[in-house]
C-alpha cells in the first residue's frame, strides 16, 4: 500500500470516527450527555425484534431452569430408591423384613418333617435297644 492511499485510508477512518461520536471538523464540537430527559430515536421494526428477542431469553431462562429442578428432583427419586434397594437386598436375606407366605408355608412343612425325623430316630433307637436286650437274653439262654 502506496504512502498516499495510506493517508487516504486514515483520513477516512478519522472522518468515520469523528461522525461517530458527534463531532464535526471545521464546527464546535457536540458532545451528547444522557440523563432522565434523554430522547431516542428507534424504528418500529428494530423495537418489535428486541422485545422477541428478549421474550425468548426469558422464556428459554424458564424452561431451563424448570428443566434443571425436573432432573435434580428426579436424581433425588433415583438416590431414595438405590438406598431403600440396598437395604432391602441386605435384610431380606438375613428375614429382617419378613418372609413370603411361600416361605412361611415351606417353613411349616419342614417343621413336621423334623418332628416325623425325630420320631423315627426315636423308634430307630428303641429297636436297636429291644435288638440288643434280646441278644443278650439269647446268649444268656444258649450259656444255661
Amino acid at each position: 500500500m502506496s504512502a498516499r492511499s495510506r493517508a487516504r485510508y486514515l483520513n477516512s477512518h478519522r472522518e468515520r470516527d469523528s461522525i461517530m461520536v458527534g463531532k464535526k471538523d471545521n464546527e464546535n464540537k457536540q458532545v451528547s450527555k444522557v440523563g432522565e430527559n434523554t430522547e431516542m430515536q428507534i424504528s418500529l421494526k428494530w423495537f418489535v425484534q428486541i422485545l422477541v428477542v428478549v421474550a425468548l431469553a426469558v422464556w428459554g431462562y424458564f424452561g431451563i431452569t424448570e428443566r434443571i429442578n425436573f432432573l435434580e428432583h428426579e436424581q433425588e427419586i433415583a438416590s431414595i430408591n438405590v438406598n431403600l434397594n440396598s437395604e432391602f437386598r441386605v435384610k431380606w436375606p438375613r428375614g429382617e423384613l419378613g418372609a413370603l407366605p411361600d416361605d412361611a408355608e415351606q417353613n411349616m412343612r419342614l417343621d413336621m418333617l423334623e418332628k416325623i425325623v425325630d420320631k423315627m430316630e426315636d423308634n430307630i433307637q428303641n429297636m436297636k435297644e429291644e435288638l440288643y436286650e434280646t441278644k443278650y437274653e439269647v446268649k444268656t439262654k444258649e450259656k444255661e
